[in-house]
């Protein structure tokens, strides 16, 4: 068993298991979650014609198209990574941002479940002119086992600081041996006049700034890649909320039942996966680092014993 840890610990590194619209179901999600504890977080292809990254990928399908010539890429975060906690925007003995705060991961609508790893015996690639956009790192052969900003960082004392959205990334995958924790977020519907609520601020709140249709989309709404920031209107962001109810926001469940329950359903899950190794058994956290198995220990104790 992995020793228990801060989850906030400069330096973590953290995916977050995603899933394909329209069936974002937590039942998928977690058979991912065993298929990952058994062999590792395994690479996506970049498709270019489609524009986008393969949310599920099996062992199989990894091993053919890795043998087929594929870029096959993890995609990830750093606690301390992201722009605003470079030296010059947190102040001198400030904390990096939490786990909990980055948006752009822990914000869906359903259960979310994210694996922390260890980068140690991963290099990171520092130059910060070798890559100019996403395409382009995406066409770069790359070396295995190196990290890199995916999209728009800043290198600040030879550190490389991104952009939540974005993050980095390493190919072709990331072994289980390198796993330190699982951590889970459990939420709940809104009720159907909080849901209501939360679509007119999310109007308000695209009206005032602009909101890049990434983030809602990350953010459990599933809308289509062919909507540009111009035709996302204030009204159309409320018909499209609206008709697609079924994907209703969530609020973070806080039941302390409810959280056990989700965190004994991930630990069968992972003893399915690594039961008959030891080793290989990590700790599992919720999103706000308080340890649920195999024993509860608050995010405050934990913090205690480093």
């Amino acid at each position: 068993m992995k020793q228990p840890m801060d989850i906030n610990q400069e330096g973590n590194a953290y995916t977050v298991i995603s899933w394909e619209y329209p069936t974002p179901l937590v039942e998928e999600k977690i058979s991912r979650l065993e298929s990952i504890l058994r062999y590792g977080l395994l690479g996506t292809a970049f498709t270019q014609r489609e524009g986008n990254f393969g949310v599920k990928i099996n062992k199989a399908d990894y091993d053919r198209l890795l043998a087929e010539g594929n870029k096959m890429s993890v995609f990830f975060h750093i606690v301390g990574r992201l722009e605003n906690d470079d030296p010059y925007s947190r102040n001198v003995g400030e904390p990096p941002a939490r786990i909990d705060e980055n948006h752009a991961l822990f914000n869906g609508n359903l259960t979310q479940v994210g694996v922390l790893f260890n980068l140690s015996t991963f290099r990171e690639n520092y130059s910060p002119n070798k890559f100019r956009g996403k395409e382009d790192s995406m066409r770069d052969d790359g070396i295995n086992g190196v990290y890199q900003p995916y999209h728009d960082w800043n290198e600040v004392r030879g550190k490389n600081y991104v952009d939540e959205d974005y993050g980095f990334v390493i190919s072709p995958m990331i072994p289980r041996e390198q796993f330190t924790g699982i951590i889970f977020k459990s939420s709940q519907p809104l009720t159907p006049s909080e849901y209501e609520k939360r679509i007119e601020e999310l109007v308000i709140e695209t009206k005032a700034s602009r909101l890049k249709i990434n983030r809602l989309y990350l953010s459990g709404f599933p809308f289509k890649p062919a909507y540009n920031e111009e035709e996302l209107t204030p009204q159309k962001i409320k018909e499209e909320l609206l008709r697609c109810r079924e994907y209703k926001y969530s609020q973070e469940e806080s039941n302390p039942e409810k959280l056990a329950h989700r965190a004994k359903e991930i630990a069968e899950e992972q003893l399915k996966a690594n039961g008959n190794q030891s080793d290989l058994l990590v700790p599992i956290y919720d999103i706000h680092g308080n340890m649920w198995w195999p024993e509860r220990i608050s995010y405050d104790q934990l913090r205690a014993k480093e």
